[in-house]
């Protein structure tokens, strides 16, 4: 190209339409071609990408050969990328990334990181929803392997990202797969009516009670001895009224419960976030809770110390992370409160929309976004806007009838005027009604204002349905 030299191009940082701030390369090649490129959201990788960019094309202006990276395993990278996320993040964070990471060398059967090709990596994720996975679960997992090629990038292990340029899916509440919805007051209410009647009934069946007051296996199985269980009621009443994650509730120890200052703290190693939060409890949750704790004792025969579940499994156990028997649980409370799980809108309702249930009645109640995004342990308040507005029309009533009424405009006939009555308006002057009935030629009978009123002596009008 003559004249104007190519310049060393240059960055700029903009939005994308995720609303995530990502900088673009803009330089001209060797033709002198004006380009435009996503980079990444990091400036020093863009700013090693836009060089690489510049460099290759100065070599081709000078008819020299770029010169290429020695081939780098994914394996080999994926092992040094998961040893130094170890060291900045947490434990759980690791380890979704280490599943993600082998979830997709494992699936697209490519071994060199500079093989990898957008279009393979568009093929692998369109397999994925056709498993049924949502947008951001595949999203998810692409950004995982994206983070582990970006880092190779800073560490100067392999050039350039090779799928930088593959776009995200979508993931509005229309792309989700599981909508929840959050329950009503009603159903609340018979929800925790029912969970009592679950423990009742479940801890009589345990005892054998039925059996044994027909007597139909004889003394000897009347004095077995049992394993008493655990009610769950207060573990419901505490996911409805604290909004705590399933890993964060079930974790909390005794010596997390402050019955004097009716707190429930929930440590940092527990919570999404990695920030710890305290919860105030009401004073009825947190006697409870305290009276549960003497429960507890009885049942397992042992003091309990402060390192104690809370929570337990009705056999006395800490509940795991991972479990479908506290589902079993619920979804029975549910058949019996008459509650639907999935309603006519595809919603459906599971022990998370519980926390989703308690934000809506903080919306209920007044409670300010910022105060519902500290109790929710939210990073960004948008996170909890998404959460916040499970409200139903019932709900909106009150807001609707806080709006004041406009007073209904006085209806008007052409040369009379209206003066406001009890019950509706009166003809203020009827000698004008009259030349009015004479011009259009109708009587008076055929005339109405709806609500209007007829005097006595014929100076109001009748009412009359219109």
């Amino acid at each position: 190209m003559r004249g104007r030299a190519l310049g060393r191009g240059r960055l700029v940082r903009e939005t994308n339409k995720l609303g995530q701030a990502v900088y673009f390369a803009d330089w001209r090649g060797a033709d002198g071609t004006r380009h435009r490129q996503v980079m990444c959201s990091d400036r020093r990788v863009a700013e090693r990408m836009l060089a690489d960019l510049v460099r290759d094309r100065d070599l081709q202006l000078a008819g020299l050969k770029t010169e290429e990276a020695a081939p780098c395993a994914l394996a080999e990278l994926k092992d040094l990328y998961l040893k130094d996320l170890e060291t900045r993040v947490s434990a759980k964070h690791c380890a979704n990334a280490r599943r993600r990471i082998a979830r997709i060398l494992n699936e697209v059967s490519i071994s060199i990181a500079q093989d990898l090709t957008p279009a393979r990596i568009l093929e692998w994720r369109r397999a994925r929803l056709g498993e049924g996975v949502a947008n951001r679960t595949a999203n998810m997992d692409v950004s995982t392997l994206t983070s582990m090629l970006i880092w190779a990038v800073r560490m100067e292990i392999i050039q350039f990202n090779p799928i930088a340029s593959v776009k995200p899916l979508p993931q509005g509440k229309a792309h989700q797969r599981r909508n929840r919805r959050a329950m009503t007051e009603a159903e609340v209410a018979r929800f925790l009516e029912a969970a009592d009647e679950d423990d009742r009934r479940e801890s009589a069946r345990w005892a054998a009670a039925t059996t044994i007051a027909h007597g139909t296996k004889g003394r000897a199985y009347a004095n077995q001895e049992r394993i008493q269980r655990i009610p769950q009621r207060p573990m419901w009443e505490a996911f409805l009224l604290t909004g705590a994650r399933w890993s964060e509730l079930t974790r909390t120890a005794w010596g997390d419960l402050d019955e004097e200052r009716a707190t429930l703290t929930l440590r940092a190693e527990h919570t999404k976030s990695g920030n710890l939060r305290v919860i105030p409890l009401q004073r009825d949750l947190a006697s409870l809770l305290a009276n549960v704790r003497t429960l507890q004792k009885d049942v397992l025969r042992s003091d309990i110390s402060d390192a104690g579940r809370i929570f337990l499994t009705p056999e006395g156990m800490q509940w795991p992370r991972l479990t479908r028997n506290a589902m079993r649980i619920f979804e029975r409370i549910l058949t019996a409160a008459g509650i639907v799980k999935m309603n006519s809108q595809k919603e459906t309702l599971d022990i998370h929309a519980l926390r989703h249930t308690f934000a809506s009645r903080l919306a209920r109640a007044g409670v300010g976004l910022i105060q519902a995004q500290k109790l929710l342990g939210h990073s960004d308040p948008k996170l909890t806007a998404q959460i916040y507005t499970h409200l139903d029309a019932e709900d909106l009533r009150d807001a609707i009838e806080r709006v004041p009424r406009s007073e209904p405009p006085k209806p008007r006939i052409d040369g009379a005027k209206l003066a406001l009555v009890k019950g509706g308006y009166r003809v203020a002057n009827p000698k004008s009604l009259s030349l009015l009935e004479r011009a259009r030629r109708f009587e008076l009978p055929t005339f109405s204002l709806g609500k209007a009123l007829l005097g006595t002596r014929g100076n109001h009008l009748s009412r009359y349905g219109g």
